[in-house]
């Protein structure tokens, strides 16, 4: 869920993911920042679409859907949102940072509280 936040406020919503602030561009070639570094598919490009011409959008229905215009322009993001450490690996200080429990029984797990 983390790559399809399209803010920073909904990536920190969610106790999995982390805002990685972007600095000087995306880390990987060809990746917009508009898109949290996620790059244009090869049709998109064809069809003469660009970064500044896409964005992740949210709405009550889709959660970080993609949404392209030929005629608008979106501003990039100033980070991205990746997968948390509790995401992956779940200790207890990053367990109580972001609300959860230690699984009982289960290195490395986290639970919600």
């Amino acid at each position: 869920p983390c790559a399809f936040a399209p803010t920073e406020g909904n990536c920190r919503a969610d106790a999995r993911c982390d805002w990685e602030p972007l600095q000087g561009g995306c880390p990987n070639a060809g990746g917009c920042p508009q898109l949290n570094c996620m790059a244009l598919t090869r049709e998109q490009v064809e069809q003469g679409l660009t970064c500044d011409n896409c964005r992740l959008a949210w709405s009550s229905y889709s959660y970080g859907h993609l949404q392209c215009s030929a005629v608008e322009s979106f501003p990039p993001l100033a980070g991205r949102c990746v997968a948390g450490r509790c995401a992956t690996l779940c200790d207890e200080a990053c367990a109580a940072a972001a609300g959860w429990e230690v699984a009982a029984g289960a290195a490395g797990a986290c639970e919600a509280t």
